[in-house]
C-alpha cells in the first residue's frame, strides 16, 4: 500500500524481547559507530536506526542522523534526564548517564483525509487546549488566531500510563477531544502488543 510514514507509535514494546533489543544494540548500532570511527568518520549525536525484526534477527531499514519521527515523540517523555544537558555533554565529549521512567507512552497520528496523497489543508482544529497530555504539531499552521491543518500528518497525540492499555486509553481519549472535519487516524495503535499480552 501507500507509504504513509508512521501513523502511531508506542514504547516500550512488550512483544520485542530483551535479547532482540540487546542484539540490535550490539550487532547493529554499536558496530556501525565503531566502523565509522575506524573509517575516520566518528559520529557524535543521535543515530536513529530504523530496524525490522525478521526470522533471521533484526535488520536495518534505514539510518538517520537525527531523531526518528514519530518515534522520538514517545521516547523523549520517558527520559527523565535533561535533554539539553545530554546534548551539551555529547558536544563537549563528556560521558553521559541517562535516567528513564517506567511509564508507557502511546502516540496516535491524526492525518489529513487524503494522506499520503495530495491533501486539502486549511481546516481549523478545535479543543487542543483540552488535552490532558502532550500533542506534537507535525503539519499545522497558526492563522487568524486559529490552528489549521497544513500538511499530511498533522498531529501526534500522546497518551501516558502505567501499562500499555492505560496509555492507549489515554491517547484515544485525547484524540476524541479534538474536533476537525478533515482529520483521520488509525484505531489499532498498540493492538499487536496488547493482543500478544492476552
Amino acid at each position: 500500500g501507500p507509504n504513509t510514514g508512521g501513523m502511531g507509535i508506542y514504547t516500550p514494546v512488550p512483544i520485542i524481547s530483551d535479547s532482540v533489543i540487546q542484539d540490535s544494540l550490539e550487532e547493529i548500532m554499536v558496530k556501525t559507530v565503531q566502523a565509522m570511527t575506524i573509517e575516520q568518520n566518528p559520529f557524535t549525536g543521535f543515530l536513529y536506526g530504523g530496524l525490522m525484526v525478521t526470522d533471521n534477527g533484526p535488520k536495518v531499514i534505514e539510518f538517520n542522523a537525527r531523531f526518528g519521527d514519530p518515534e522520538a515523540e514517545v521516547i523523549l517523555p520517558k527520559l527523565d534526564s535533561d535533554i539539553l544537558e545530554v546534548i551539551l555533554s555529547l558536544l563537549d565529549g563528556n560521558p553521559i548517564n541517562l535516567s528513564w521512567n517506567n511509564d508507557y507512552f502511546l502516540g496516535v497520528v491524526m492525518a489529513s483525509k487524503d494522506y499520503p496523497n495530495k491533501c486539502e489543508t486549511g481546516f481549523e482544529i478545535h479543543n487542543l487546549e483540552e488535552l490532558s497530555d502532550m500533542v506534537y504539531h507535525m503539519g499545522t499552521k497558526y492563522k487568524n488566531d486559529s490552528i489549521i491543518t497544513n500538511g499530511g500528518r498533522v498531529l501526534l497525540v500522546i497518551g501516558r500510563g502505567k501499562s500499555l492499555e492505560q496509555a492507549k486509553q489515554d491517547a484515544y481519549a485525547n484524540v476524541q477531544k479534538i474536533k476537525c472535519e478533515n482529520l483521520i487516524y488509525r484505531n489499532d495503535i498498540g493492538h499487536k502488543s496488547l493482543k500478544g499480552l492476552t
